[in-house]
């Protein structure tokens, strides 16, 4: 072709040739890949998305050079494998588990199946999504339910689980103990210096009732004010002497300008199948009886 100007005019580039399928394989939310059905899952193909999980490109996925099954949180391994070892040809393998990157964990929901080519090879074609952000939500709510926002500490509902777990393995009932702590004069601090101090005293009361309960058992917080404390594998006594310890250690420094103190009930599985209960009856009577202390039921 000659242009008006007589000088000669290329012809046009040639469109780019696209396998058929290939622009919507590299552009869907996920990495797409193909692997062989060996304990290393070594990847034959895998689509530019891994990189955004990974912090590898596809080209380092090349066989020999990387695989899935090396990027497998350990404490993930033996569920992937265990969905992996059930597999037969034709079915679904789904699971969901952490990969452990560069940049750290993230979650990844696997969905994938065998197929077999027309020389009898076996390969595993699937796609890996990023869940990351959803499993943290769902673990941001699980945690909410079952911990007081405030302190931190398990709530009333965690507390209530916990209890029927110690119930149901408690073999001697003489070594299931509970102990229950209400701060004294609460309100008083409240109404004087304010929510927000009596929020300070909240925090602090917490942490130095679980510094001093420490391996002993478990804190939870149940109410405004109030604290249990489940002690397995302790005697009324020993429970006793553990939550004097915890009383003494609330009271031990001032919390800002605070002088706060707790009072403390404490009762045995033995004495009665009501073991909070009996626990609330001994710390009415250390209120009753002048606060800040910590008497045992009965």
């Amino acid at each position: 072709m000659i242009a008006p100007s007589g000088t000669a005019t290329a012809p046009p580039a040639p469109a780019p040739v696209n396998r058929p399928g290939m622009s919507l394989i590299q552009n869907v939310p996920g990495a797409i890949y193909r692997c062989l059905t060996d304990n290393a899952r070594t990847v034959i193909f895998v689509t530019h998305q891994i990189c955004t999980m990974t912090g590898r490109t596809a080209a380092e996925f090349r066989p020999g050079a990387s695989n899935l099954s090396s990027l497998v949180h350990p404490d993930d391994a033996a569920q992937v494998a265990a969905h992996l070892s059930a597999l037969g040809e034709g079915e679904a393998f789904e699971c969901e588990y952490r990969l452990v990157t560069d940049e750290g964990e993230r979650w990844v929901h696997d969905r994938a199946h065998v197929v077999v080519d027309d020389a009898g090879h076996r390969f595993m074609d699937g796609v890996l999504m990023d869940v990351t952000e959803r499993r943290r939500a769902q673990d941001e709510m699980q945690w909410m339910a079952l911990h007081d926002p405030l302190t931190t500490l398990p709530n009333r509902r965690a507390f209530a689980e916990e209890l029927a777990v110690e119930l149901g393995r408690a073999d001697d009932r003489r070594n299931l103990s509970a102990a229950v702590f209400d701060i004294d004069h609460f309100k008083s601090i409240n109404d004087t210096h304010g929510h927000e101090t009596g929020d300070v005293a909240l925090v602090e009361v917490a942490a130095r009732l679980r510094s001093a309960i420490g391996g002993s058992g478990s804190v939870s917080r149940t109410g405004g004010e109030e604290f249990v404390a489940l002690l397995p594998g302790h005697s009324l006594a020993q429970a006793t002497v553990v939550a004097e310890l915890a009383r003494r250690a609330v009271c031990a420094a001032p919390i800002g300008v605070l002088d706060v103190t707790v009072s403390g009930g404490v009762a045995c599985l033995a004495a009665g199948d009501d073991l909070v209960g009996n626990a609330d009856t001994a710390l009415y009577r250390a209120k009753h009886e002048g606060r800040n202390r910590v008497v045992a039921f009965p």
